[in-house]
C-alpha cells in the first residue's frame, strides 16, 4: 500500500530485478569471467578492499601473495590494528604497506610465521592456507565458524590430499559453502588466484 501526500491510499507492486553483471564497473581483464566473479571483484572494490594492478587491469589469474592477503582481510574486516605490536616478524617492516595487516592479524592469532619468526610475505598463498585464515579470521570477528565435518572433504576427488591442519578448516568452508570448487575438487595446494579471493571473501562478507 503506497500513500500520497495528500493522505490518498492506493495499492500496487514493486518488482525488483536483479540483472548479473556482465562487465566490471573497473576492470578490462574479466571478460569471461562469471558474474559472480565480476560482482565479488566490484563488490571489493567498491569498499576499498581490492585494488586492480594498474592501466585497467584486475589479474584475475595471478596468484595472491601472503602479504596482500593479509591485507584484504584486515581491510574487509575492519580489524583495530591500535594494539597489534609492530616487528612481529623480521620479514616485515614497519614501512611495508601490509605491515599493520600482518602485524594486527598475527596479535588476533589469525596467521602465523613460517618459522625463524619470519612471514615471507611475497610468498603466494595456498588454497588450504587461505581457509585457514578465513575461518580464523571470522571467529575473531565474532561470526560463526565452527571446525566442520570431516566428512565434507570426502565429496571431493582429492579430499584426502588435504594437509592435517586444514582439514577441518576447509570441510568449515565447504559446509557454509565460502570457498568455490570445480570439476569434485578442492586442489587444496594450489594457489589461490585474485578471483578466487574476490569470491571467497565476497562469501564470507555478505553470508
Amino acid at each position: 500500500t503506497a500513500v500520497y501526500a495528500d493522505g490518498t491510499q492506493f495499492q500496487g507492486q514493486v518488482v525488483v530485478t536483479v540483472v548479473p553483471a556482465a562487465a566490471s564497473q573497473y576492470f578490462n581483464d574479466l571478460t569471461g569471467h562469471t558474474a559472480e566473479t565480476i560482482t565479488a571483484i566490484d563488490f571489493l572494490c567498491d569498499r576499498g578492499v581490492t585494488n586492480g594492478t594498474g592501466n585497467g587491469r584486475y589479474a584475475p589469474g595471478d596468484s595472491i601473495r601472503r602479504g596482500d592477503f593479509c591485507l584484504m582481510l584486515w581491510r574487509a574486516f575492519q580489524f583495530d590494528s591500535g594494539g597489534a605490536a609492530s616487528g612481529a616478524f623480521t620479514d616485515v617492516p614497519d614501512s611495508a604497506y601490509y605491515a599493520a595487516a600482518v602485524n594486527t592479524l598475527s596479535s588476533l592469532q589469525i596467521v602465523n610465521g613460517t618459522g625463524s619468526n619470519q612471514f615471507q610475505p611475497n610468498s603466494t598463498i595456498s588454497r588450504q592456507d587461505a581457509a585457514v585464515m578465513i575461518q580464523r579470521t571470522l571467529q575473531a570477528a565474532g561470526m560463526t565458524a565452527d571446525d566442520g565435518d570431516l566428512y565434507a572433504l570426502n565429496a571431493f576427488s582429492d579430499g584426502g590430499e588435504v594437509s592435517g591442519y586444514a582439514r577441518t578448516a576447509l570441510a568449515c568452508l565447504i559446509q557454509q559453502g565460502l570457498l568455490r570448487t570445480s570439476d569434485g575438487q578442492l586442489n587444496p595446494k594450489a594457489n589461490l588466484t585474485r578471483a578466487d579471493m574476490a569470491v571467497l571473501l565476497h562469501r564470507a562478507m555478505t553470508r
